[in-house]
Order: C-alpha cells, then structure tokens, then sequence
C-alpha cells in the first residue's frame, strides 16, 4: 500500500498513469495550481544509478534524460543540461551503507517531478586469494589451456593459482622430473597471494606425444593449521604437449585469399601487430603451434603466427620453401612503377615502407642472393635506385628508392612465379586557383551501418553509424564541389563487410582513403573523463595526412586526443592508397555528443577534414 498526503493551499493531486513504478524508488509530484491547465508530463528518465544498485566503489555517477528545456537538480544542485537533454554529475562521493539520492526534473512552468534512488556502498569485495587450508587448486587457473606443438629450445610456461605458501611443482608425461615452480610476489599480482610460476625447456630428447602436463601443490610444513587437509594435490593442464621431429621438417600452403603473419599472440580488439600479408599459395615452415595458431619460421632471427584455418599442412617431407634470386626487373608504365621478381617457389615475403628517404624496403624469406643482372628499364621513372643485401641466411633484401618525397600506395601479387610489386606515382595536382582535390578520386568510409551495426550510442540513443553517415556525405559534398571524384565506401544504411568496402576503395582506384568514425569510452571513470578528436594511421608515411586533418578538427573547438599510429583498423591497413581514421569525438561525453549530432557541426567537421585533406595535398603540390 502507498499513501500520498498533500498540503499546501490552491494545489492538487493528479494520477499519471505514465509514470514508471519501480521498487525501491519513491516519484514526488509537485504540482502546478488547481485552477491551471492541464500539465503534460515531462519526459524523465534515470540513466544512472540504476534501481537497486550496490557497490564497493566509494563514488557513483548519476546521469539523467530529460527535455532539454527542463532543469536537473542531483541532490539539490542544479546540473547542466546539454542540448540532447543529457545531464550528468560525475563521481559523486557515497558513504557505506544506503545513500540517499534525489533527483528532480523541473520545467519552464514550474512543474517538478523528483524521484529518489537509493545506493547501497557495500564493503570492498575481499581479494579472491583461496585459504592457505585445505590444499585447493582453481583448475580454470591452470596453463597452458592450448595444446602445444613444440621444438628442442622452446620454453612452455606454466602457471596455476592455489592455496598459498606452500611447495608447487609439474612435470610433462611420466618420463620427465618433477620440475619447481615459486609463488610469485602478491606485489607483482596485484596483491593476489598464491599465484605459482614454472618454466620447461624443451630438450633435444624429449618425445612428447600428446602428453598431460600435471601439476602439484604439496603442504609446507611452515603452514600450521587444525583444518584437516590432504599433504598434496595434483590436477592436470587443459593442454596437451606433443614436440615435432627436428629431422622431418612441416611445411604449410596459405589456402584462404590472403594470410595475415603475425607478430605475436597477444590479444588486442583490433588484432595484434601484422609483420606481413602473404598470398595464396605462399609456403610457410612451420616450427610449433599454441591452440590453432601455427608458428612460422620466417629467417634466423624472425619468426610469425599464422591462423590454423588460413594454411593446410603438407605431407611430411614436402620440403622448406628456398629460392635463389638471381635477376629481377624494373619497369614501368603511365601510373606505376614496378618490380617483377622471378621466384620458383611462393616464399614469404614483407614490405615495409620508410618515409625518410621515401622508399620501400622488400624483404624474401627464405632467399639466397645469387644475384648479377639487374635491369631498369626507362619507363621505370619514379625509381631512383634500386640496391640488395643478404641480411641474414634466409633474408634477401631489396631497397627500392623513389624520386618524389611521398609514397602514394603499392601492392604485391603473385602469379606464374613472378612476385610483381607496383609503386603508384604521385597524381598530377591540380594547378592553382584550383583546388588541390581537383581531378582525384577520394574513398570516404562512414563507419558502421545497417539496422545491427550502430556502432556506438550516445547516452541521449544517438547512433554513431547516424552521426558517421552525416558527417561523410557533407565531405562528399565538399569535395564534389571541388571537382573531385568520390567513391562512397558505405552507401546509405546498408549493412556491408570491411573487405567490401575496401574492395570498392581499391576497384575505385582511389587516391587517398578517409574513414570517419566517433568515439567511445566505458563511463566507470565518469561520463565526462574522456573527450576529443583523434586521427589515425597504420604506415609511417600516412602520419602527414593523419596530422593535417588532426590540426584542422582541432580549430573547430573540438578537444585534443592524440594522433596515433600502427592502428589496426582494416581500412587503415591498404597500402594501395594513404589511409587514415577519424574519430571526431566521443559518443559517451555528453558535451561531445552534443556536438556530434548537430547538423551544423557535422557540417563544420567536413570542412575542418576538406580543409586538412588540401593542406596535405598543397604541400604536395607546392613541394
């Protein structure tokens, strides 16, 4: 039963059926005079804290909905209220125990609504250390997880989580010694006791064949205690260890289109740093394997990660891909620059672009130089010079230097033996009064898209894939007035993959590649801790362009973020084409958000990219 007592002269009460009842909270009305019109609700909803909500944090943050016209008052205090009609009041101190939160909605007229939310401030949650008795080991703990195939020098971590300040050891199989672990500092584990450690390097006599790794926890006799508990434990590791022969070596195809080489096998969002993308039908040796991950030998001293599902293993003895480079060619013709290198067999290979002095830098694994007839032939006029180096036993390098100051793009294929790299020259830029954009074709990317991929959503429910879109045709817009050609990456609302959008950019033969994107933080920090704008780049030569369209947002008002470089986002990683990201701010600031949903800024923020991208493209031209 709930019981609403009314005093005061002239005043009314009035049932809203539209009011959200929720247990726990308590809606006061304050309403207008008995003779007025009738009053329409107003919209009010608590974004934070929830109904119900507790919590060892010693702040919260509040965050509220409501027209924008309309006032906010958290606790009392009026807050602002942001054109979406957002408002928000960041890391409110809380004390233990229930607090008490009110939080009204006030409009023009005078008509109040206040609600009040309870926060219970729970006792820190005790760290998850398990008691030094009974003996316990946290079996999801145990490492490794992944079956591993590995060679003689190859160290296998191993790591378990147990009761604490006792004696740890493993070992591989029954034929192996019971190998020591130590408990690592609680310091170093963030406080966390009971923590062990192990290392096991693999020995030229060890034959593993799918064998258990077993771990053991035995009782010290320095822990004293009355609970009765077993004097060991012993609990096995999820993955099984088999090593490869040393004599018979494994050899893999690439089968998917393209193979991504790995650096390592850390586990980013984006994906971990990629050394090279090697065709179809590229011949890697394979020297291990963590889950289904292979490792490849690339050369002495360089090693990568392949996915299991982009190879097929050959037959054993298929041997190592190995070549001797003993001639290539330099041509040319109206656009590219080109090298074609013979091979007999699809070796691995790397590119790597260097901005000062512009060249490239082409690197074959698995080659030997035998090399003594170089021809450039005359057409090849955007090559400056071309030199080799055997870096290493398997390491053959090319170092190709180009005659302009900025690298445009290239791209790698292989087909009947041939390794054929193609250099893009520089465009002719329009001359003066024209704008440099003049006669270029530009991919503009609006980020996300369709009625699944939102991207983020702001705390008003704007979408990021809305506020991309908007921004992205007003570029268009601009740039087509400028007389350049677009090619639209994401058409409408349409739910389309990265590859296909890409692949539009590529058989659009684009010039330059501007994806535009916003931003997004979690808001355990505060709704209003993280704010601005960002550019990004994957190679080193695209900083430039990344940096003018970073200065130019910048001048519009917006915060700093950074310009940052080696992103991962698949339409920063074509090197056909200078390719960069923008971020223009962040959907979870509400101060952002606000920006980024109005039309005339998302007009001012294509100007401010128009006006970074004829910056880039002037110095070009005048330089």
């Amino acid at each position: 039963p709930q019981t609403l007592k009314i005093t005061g002269e002239g005043l009314e009460a009035r049932v809203y059926p539209d009011i959200e009842v929720v247990a726990g909270e308590v809606t006061l009305l304050r309403s207008v005079p008995a003779a007025g019109a009738a009053t329409p609700l107003p919209m009010f909803r608590i974004i934070s804290p929830r109904p119900g909500t507790r919590t060892s944090r010693d702040r919260v943050n509040v965050a509220i909905h409501t027209d924008p016209d309309n006032k906010v008052f958290i606790n009392g205090e009026e807050t602002h209220v942001y054109k979406t009609g957002i408002s928000v009041l960041d890391n409110v101190p809380i004390e233990p125990g229930q607090n008490r939160f009110e939080l009204a909605v006030e409009t023009p007229a005078g008509f109040r609504i206040s609600r009040i939310r309870w926060v219970e401030r729970t006792p820190p949650e005790p760290l998850p250390i398990l008691p030094a008795l009974p003996l316990q080991i946290e079996e999801e703990s145990l490492q490794p997880r992944s079956d591993l195939l590995v060679q003689a020098g190859d160290q296998i971590p191993v790591r378990f989580k147990g009761s604490p300040g006792h004696d740890a050891d493993f070992r591989i199989g029954r034929r192996t010694r019971w190998q020591p672990m130590t408990e690592l500092p609680a310091e170093e584990q963030r406080g966390i006791r009971g923590i062990y450690s192990g290392v096991y390097v693999v020995q030229p006599g060890d034959a593993f064949e799918e064998e258990e790794l077993t771990i053991r926890l035995r009782r010290s006799r320095e822990v004293q205690g009355a609970t009765r508990s077993p004097s060991r434990l012993q609990a096995a590791a999820g993955g099984k260890i088999t090593t490869l022969s040393a004599c018979v070596p494994m050899v893999a195809e690439v089968t998917a289109d393209a193979a991504d080489l790995r650096v390592g096998l850390g586990e980013v969002r984006l994906g971990g740093p990629i050394l090279s993308t090697v065709p179809k039908g590229t011949r890697l040796e394979l020297t291990g394997k963590v889950g289904r991950n292979w490792r490849v030998r690339l050369s002495e001293t360089v090693e990568a990660w392949v996915s299991e599902w982009a190879v097929r293993v050959l037959p054993p003895g298929t041997p190592p891909a190995r070549d001797f480079l003993t001639s290539f060619t330099v041509s040319g013709d109206e656009k590219y620059d080109m090298l074609s290198i013979p091979y007999s067999q699809r070796v691995p290979f790397r590119i790597r672009p260097v901005p000062e002095p512009n060249r490239l830098e082409i690197d074959l694994y698995g080659v030997t130089a035998n090399t003594t007839w170089i021809t450039i032939q005359e057409k090849a006029e955007g090559i400056k010079r071309v030199d080799w180096e055997q870096v290493e036993k398997d390491l053959y390098r090319l170092t190709v230097d180009l005659n302009y100051p900025q690298l445009w793009g290239y791209d790698a294929t292989a087909e009947n033996n041939v390794l054929r790299v193609r250099i893009k020259r520089p465009p002719e830029l329009a001359a003066p009064p024209q704008s440099p954009v003049a006669g270029l074709t530009i991919a503009v990317e609006a980020g996300h898209g369709g009625p699944r991929n939102l991207g983020a959503v702001g705390l008003s429910g704007s979408r990021e894939k809305d506020v991309n879109y908007g921004t992205a045709t007003r570029l268009v817009a601009l740039l087509e007035a400028a007389g350049a050609e677009v090619v639209m990456m994401r058409r409408g609302d349409e739910t389309i993959s990265l590859g296909d959008r890409i692949k539009r950019a590529v058989e659009g033969e684009a010039d330059i590649l501007i994806s535009i994107h916003a931003n997004a933080a979690g808001s355990s920090g505060g709704y209003l801790r993280v704010s601005g704008v960002s550019t990004y780049y994957k190679y080193t030569p695209w900083r430039p362009l990344a940096d003018r369209l970073y200065q130019r947002l910048l001048e519009i008002g917006l915060n700093p973020w950074n310009v940052i470089g080696s992103f991962n986002y698949r339409p920063c990683l074509v090197t056909e084409m200078p390719a960069v990201l923008v971020e223009l701010a962040f959907m979870s600031h509400p101060g952002d958000e606000e920006l980024l949903v109005d039309p005339d800024f998302q007009q001012k923020m294509a100007e401010a990219i128009f006006r970074g991208l004829e910056d880039y493209l002037e110095e070009q031209r005048s330089g």
